[in-house]
């Protein structure tokens, strides 16, 4: 009697469901299991939200949730704010932000002219590193064959 108690009742090593996704569990590891379930209902962690949904879509939900804190999306626009305010945000700042992209612009244009001169230099020097190598491999080539010419055996094979 008391082994069937121990064993349906206070055994740690029992397996018992989880309230959440009732997925068997040993009864020692089941608060574990359940702090971490993916089916396990938990509030969205934004300020304002109040939204629950399973742990393994609150990923999903804070992609989309409107109190989800995000940054302006116009390049060198570093205001933050929660995702429902982006809109009334982009539209009051339209004309900063078209300011801010016409100035980065003008920058990136000054930057590709800036390396197109350092472009056309590197090509030149490579070009006349390649001329020198080809005149150094041609001097070397010459002398080779001069000192084979000198060489005593090898003039009489000529000869032959």
């Amino acid at each position: 009697k008391d082994a069937a108690r121990h064993a349906s009742q206070t055994c740690t090593f029992r397996k018992v469901p989880c309230m959440h996704c009732r997925k068997p569990c040993k009864a020692l590891a089941l608060v574990h299991h359940e702090g971490s379930c993916p089916e396990a209902e938990v509030e969205c962690p934004n300020a304002g939200c109040g939204v629950t949904v399973a742990r393994d879509s609150i990923g999903e939900h804070r992609g989309g949730c409107g109190r989800e804190e995000v940054e302006c999306p116009c390049p060198g626009c570093e205001e933050r704010m929660v995702r429902a305010e982006l809109g009334q945000h982009v539209a009051a700042s339209g004309e900063v932000h078209l300011q801010r992209t016409w100035k980065r612009v003008d920058e990136q244009g000054r930057t590709i002219a800036e390396l197109q001169l350092t472009n056309a230099g590197l090509e030149e020097k490579v070009a006349e590193l390649k001329a020198a190598s080809t005149a150094k491999a041609k001097v070397q080539a010459r002398r080779s064959r001069s000192s084979a010419m000198s060489t005593p055996g090898c003039r009489s094979a000529l000869k032959r």
